[in-house]
């Protein structure tokens, strides 16, 4: 995780376009309502930010 966050920190840093999130209590493979979560945060991304 915290390889994750200081990338996250480093791209916000860059003025990347670049969101992040945690998953508490998520396996490395999402699952239930985890999954369903993190694949509407992509989706909702690549609307947003990759579209225009």
């Amino acid at each position: 995780l915290s390889w994750s966050v200081e990338l996250c920190e480093q791209l916000k840093e860059l003025a990347k376009v670049v969101e992040c999130f945690t998953y508490p209590d998520q396996p490395h493979t999402f699952q239930g309502d985890g999954s369903e979560l993190f694949m509407q945060r992509v989706i909702d991304f690549y609307d947003r930010i990759l579209r225009n």
